[in-house]
């Protein structure tokens, strides 16, 4: 048998004649049946909107995979993308991974999980009446074509690789909804916005779960897209994303658009409002986190040490954003002051914050580190122990959390006004009073860190030899 790339030029040499492509179908029905690279001869009728050269292909043997799936989506060809459905769904039976049509690691309820699904494409899918398709299934990682190595950036901001539009959600097995919520993170144009809104709130109306707890990050699909539209006003106001419709949006513009009462502010203050909580395991919260605390959270990463108003300023305008659902519960506005208070003291998370943001490359069940690789069970016994002295570094500070929010709480129920005039007013006096007292070391600190092994030496160093300048002093040989 020729080489792949030599029988793929094969098929596309008689994209324009369907005869030939029937003598050719006859000829390779083992190598269309194999799915060893038939995706590009796929492809590349999708491209030209051939509907009866797919069908010979569907008739001759051809197995269906994960990446047609996506490209035939991609292409937006209607025709296309019945076919493959109505395949499926002809012969497709309880459990769907039997589908004669579909190659081995392609099962049906990957249907939904298409990284360029949107909502009217998701109704078509779930109209389609495919046995044993679900709106909740959860699909294991590695069956999910990527398109590429992609993983979070040292920020904590997902990004994909150039040349393949396409994200990796970090789970063992997740559902169609966290999977979406997950790729929400990385999206930064209005259109993808508005559709990838619309998208979640289709599979919330068709039932798919708010509060689904993805176990290996211990976060919710509600916690992801309560962080996506404020993560993109730090990431405007930061400048950390060179793209050009950006490059053209005011920060205002920017809030007022996430303010707007059309879309996406009803779907998204929904979402926010939702007050069942994550498993988070860090000071951030007392019981886990909410929904709400998600989108604080991601407008505090620090982007930009050199210039800490920034944050400051960010911080501002994602309260903007969500100041209707603070105004309705005080325990929102609690759980808000303690994660601002707990940023703002340089508490270390210890929650799924850390686990999103840890710069690995994926594997399937190897993450990279620097002295090897571990696996997911040793990877979750390192973090447990690091979780451990975290907590015991930071235990001063936690306790003087646990103080201030006493006293935040007392302000908080007397307090009349907005959140935001809580926050720019009594909040943001009383921490720059803390950050004055934290910024004093006392003897007691200095002979602490004695007792604990530490040299501390004047500003410019340790004190130098009376006679250093004779010992480095240059003899000059004539």
């Amino acid at each position: 048998m020729p080489p792949n790339d030599v029988i793929i030029s094969y098929f596309q040499s008689v994209h324009d004649w369907p005869e030939g492509l029937q003598i050719l179908c006859s000829k390779f029905s083992d190598w269309l049946s194999s799915g060893n690279y038939t995706e590009n001869v796929w492809t590349a009728f999708v491209q030209r909107h051939e509907i009866e050269s797919l069908r010979i292909l569907l008739a001759s043997g051809l197995r269906l995979n994960n990446k047609m799936w996506s490209n035939s989506v991609i292409s937006r060809f209607s025709e296309c993308t019945k076919l493959v459905l109505d395949t499926i769904a002809s012969d497709c039976k309880n459990p769907p991974a039997n589908c004669k049509h579909c190659t081995r690691g392609f099962d049906p309820n990957l249907l939904l999980h298409c990284a360029y699904l949107d909502r009217h494409m998701a109704e078509k899918v779930f109209a389609a009446n495919i046995q044993g398709l679900s709106i909740e299934t959860k699909v294991k990682i590695e069956d999910i074509d990527t398109g590429g190595l992609v993983r979070p950036t040292f920020h904590g901001k997902f990004y994909s690789d150039p040349y393949h539009n396409s994200r990796v959600a970090y789970a063992k097995e997740y559902t169609p909804i966290f999977r979406h919520a997950l790729d929400f993170l990385s999206e930064y144009h209005f259109d993808h916005i508005l559709s990838t809104m619309k998208l979640l709130e289709w599979f919330v109306g068709k039932g798919a779960r708010y509060s689904w707890i993805e176990p290996w990050t211990s976060t919710t699909p509600a916690h992801l897209i309560g962080s996506c539209l404020l993560s993109l006003i730090s990431a405007k106001y930061q400048a950390i994303r060179d793209i050009a419709d950006w490059a053209k949006i005011s920060l205002e513009e920017l809030t007022n658009f996430l303010l707007d009462k059309d879309y996406p502010a009803p779907f998204y203050l929904r979402t926010v409002s939702i007050d069942h909580t994550d498993n988070c395991n860090c000071a951030c919260s007392q019981s886990g986190c909410i929904p709400i605390l998600g989108a604080v959270k991601v407008a505090l990463w620090p982007f930009n040490p050199d210039e800490p108003t920034i944050s400051q300023e960010v911080l501002y305008k994602s309260l903007q954003v969500i100041e209707e659902p603070l105004s309705r519960s005080l325990a929102r506005r609690s759980a808000v002051t303690r994660t601002i208070t707990f940023e703002r003291l340089g508490i270390q998370h210890t929650c799924h914050d850390v686990f999103i943001r840890e710069d690995y490359y994926w594997r399937p069940g190897y993450y990279e580190v620097p002295h090897g690789y571990e696996t997911p069970d040793e990877r979750m016994t390192r973090r447990q122990e690091e979780t451990s002295e975290l907590h015991e570094e930071d235990s001063e500070l936690i306790n003087r959390l646990e103080d201030l929010m006493i006293e935040f709480e007392a302000k908080l129920a007397d307090h009349t006004g907005t959140f935001i005039e809580f926050f720019s007013g009594y909040w943001t006096t009383r921490m720059n009073e803390v950050d004055e007292e934290l910024s004093i070391v006392t003897e007691e600190h200095k002979q602490a860190i004695r007792e604990a092994g530490v040299v501390i030496c004047p500003t410019f160093g340790p004190e130098l030899p009376p006679d250093w300048e004779e010992r480095n002093r240059v003899i000059e040989v004539e």
